[in-house]
């Protein structure tokens, strides 16, 4: 038997077996007469849902898969059925109600991807176009332990789907399904630089890699990428806060940006992190955070020194409005620009003078 061929009480037992030692066997004996497994009498009638999501139209059949026919398993939960899988892999109509999520799966990433409403909007997708990618499973104990496909799952339930396709796959151990599950959600679609790092992380706590190079190749990405989303770990504790409560608030890049602000501005960690705060409170922009920090501390700066800054020119002119001179005020500092060709800049300046010196005089005398 292979996973191309329907599991019927015939082909159960006439399937061509393939040499032991190319590959194990399924061993179905007394399965099927048992009523472990069974087969569905007309597979290519997907079952049909009443149900409407948030007020749209009926969700449409779940489809046959188009490229090869499907087996539909189930499994009875009162009975401990052990399997040994073929090696190449098998995709199987299965009960929603025998699927259960993963143990590895961690909590707080579960709760950053599984909102209610990513869900809904995977579910109308789902009730309009059908199920377009199998979930992953593998058995234990006689039910379906998902090792891929916790958001197709939940939108599945959503619908009020009986069946789902999937592919079951064998696992010699819980340390191989744990390693496939991190593998797959660091793959998943739309998942944030923060989330793949904590999933970096584990994988190095639990001894499935040891170096950057290792979390490359176990991932399938860049070592770069390794290394800025491992950065983002590193970042001060109220800035991890916030993405802990928004696992995509920003990105590696973001990220690094931040480690540079951080390392040239030492004492202002307080004013970075409000400028992170200010994408999740202000819908800014994540590339916007160093410039307005250095805006803030460049404005902070000119307040305590006080010089406020350039001032427009002022410009003295004659009473026919011809341009004599310019003056122009930085800070406390004054530039007196002689614009007149025909007027002496020396003699302008001693008049200035002048001018300066009566006018301190009188200051003195009052």
């Amino acid at each position: 038997m292979t996973g191309n061929t329907p599991l019927t009480p015939d082909t159960a037992q006439d399937a061509e077996k393939p040499p032991a030692s190319a590959r194990r066997q399924v061993k179905f004996s007394g399965l099927v007469n048992a009523g472990v497994i069974s087969p569905t009498p007309d597979i290519n009638s997907p079952p049909h849902f009443a149900n409407t999501l948030s007020g749209a139209a009926a969700p449409q059949q779940l489809q046959p898969l188009a490229d090869r026919p499907v087996a539909a398993l189930t499994i009875d939960a009162t009975q401990k059925a052990e399997w040994e899988l073929v090696e190449n892999e098998s995709v199987r109509l299965i009960d929603v109600d025998m699927v259960d999520d993963s143990p590895f799966q961690p909590e707080d990433e579960a709760r950053d991807r599984y909102n209610s409403e990513g869900i809904d909007d995977l579910a109308h997708t789902m009730a309009s176009a059908g199920q377009k990618e199998n979930i992953i499973v593998r058995v234990v104990n006689g039910r379906f332990e998902l090792i891929a496909g916790h958001r197709r799952i939940r939108a599945a339930r959503s619908l009020g789907w009986a069946k789902i396709k999937a592919l079951v796959v064998g696992m010699k151990d819980d340390l191989e399904a744990e390693k496939s599950v991190m593998v797959h959600n660091e793959g998943t679609q739309g998942n944030s630089d923060y989330a793949k790092a904590k999933l970096y992380q584990r994988a190095k706590q639990r001894g499935f890699a040891k170096t950057q190079a290792d979390i490359a190749h176990m991932f399938a990405t860049k070592q770069a990428s390794v290394s800025k989303r491992l950065a983002m770990l590193e970042l001060p504790t109220p800035i991890l806060n916030l993405l802990e409560s928004q696992f995509d608030l920003f990105g590696m890049n973001a990220s690094a940006a931040i480690h540079e602000l951080l390392a040239e501005l030492p004492s202002e960690t307080d004013l970075i992190t409000k400028a992170v705060a200010r994408i999740k409170h202000e819908n800014a922009k994540e590339n916007s955070i160093r410039g307005w920090v250095l805006q803030m501390v460049q404005s902070r700066t000119k307040l305590l020194s006080g010089k406020p800054g350039k001032t427009k020119p002022k410009v003295i002119t004659d009473p026919a409005g011809r341009q004599l001179y310019t003056a122009k005020l930085e800070g406390r500092v004054i530039t007196f620009r002689v614009s007149a060709a025909e007027l002496d800049p020396s003699v302008t300046l001693d008049a200035m003078v002048e001018y300066f010196q009566a006018a301190a005089k009188g200051k003195s005398k009052e």
